[in-house]
């Protein structure tokens, strides 16, 4: 059903191609994804890659994991703009992170305040494997595609515990904006992004929205501080931040 390819943003990849096989009407909603190892093997990419896939998609409404049954396709319809669209806009990358900024400290302060505790314990769950992949015992293992990933599925899961449809569906967009750290990935910086994207977790969790919104403009500003810094080795092949 699906082309393999080569490259190294493969979770959007699998997204994107399973949104343009939904925009054909090849797969209408209440259609059923093949399992994980299928898609893997068809897109030549690992089953971690492929569950990230899915999270992201069910982030924007148009996939639903049903445990014991598998992934389906619920929406069909207003499907948002494919993730890459910020590439298309002639802007410095801080440029583009601040105006992130205003979105996700607004998701993050919504969250507190409306995310279920279904969709927090998520939170929680992705913070504490970005902690594993930097500074713990997943560490010697993890690559920067692999925690890229769980950075982009810790901030899609934000977006959805917001409850606001629009920062859901904008959430991919912000996406191209995010591969700024990719230039400027190693281990000492893992290990300060995972300990910040804890204190996003903590205070979402404990429904302090000013202290969720802080601690997301935080992060942020680091990652802007660090892009400008460094402008001169900026890359655009890279992951998430």
């Amino acid at each position: 059903m699906f082309r393999p390819f080569q490259n190294t943003r493969k979770a959007e990849q699998v997204v994107d191609e399973i949104l343009a096989t939904v925009r054909k009407g090849l797969l209408k909603p209440g259609a059923r994804l093949p399992d994980e190892n299928t898609m893997a093997q068809e897109f030549n990419v690992s089953r971690n890659c492929v569950r990230e896939a899915l999270r992201i998609l069910e982030t924007m409404g148009v996939a639903e994991v049903r445990h014991g049954r598998g992934c389906f396709i619920v929406d069909g319809t207003g499907l948002p703009a494919p993730p890459h669209w910020l590439k298309a806009v002639d802007a410095d990358p801080a440029d583009i992170l601040e105006v992130r900024e205003a979105v996700e400290v607004r998701a993050a302060q919504l969250a507190a305040v409306a995310g279920s505790p279904a969709e927090i314990s998520e939170i929680q769950r992705l913070a504490g494997e970005l902690a594993a992949m930097a500074d713990g015992e997943d560490a010697a293992e993890a690559d920067s595609e692999t925690f890229s990933h769980h950075v982009q599925a810790f901030h899609a899961a934000v977006a959805r515990a917001s409850h606001n449809a629009f920062l859901v569906r904008l959430a991919p967009g912000s996406w191209a904006a995010r591969e700024a750290e990719a230039a400027l990935d190693t281990r000492p910086l893992r290990q300060v992004s995972a300990r910040q994207h804890q204190e996003i977790a903590q205070a979402i969790a404990a429904r302090d929205a000013e202290a969720a919104g802080g601690a997301m403009s935080r992060y942020l500003r680091h990652v802007i501080g660090r892009v400008r810094a460094s402008a001169g080795g900026y890359s655009n092949q890279g992951g998430a931040v």
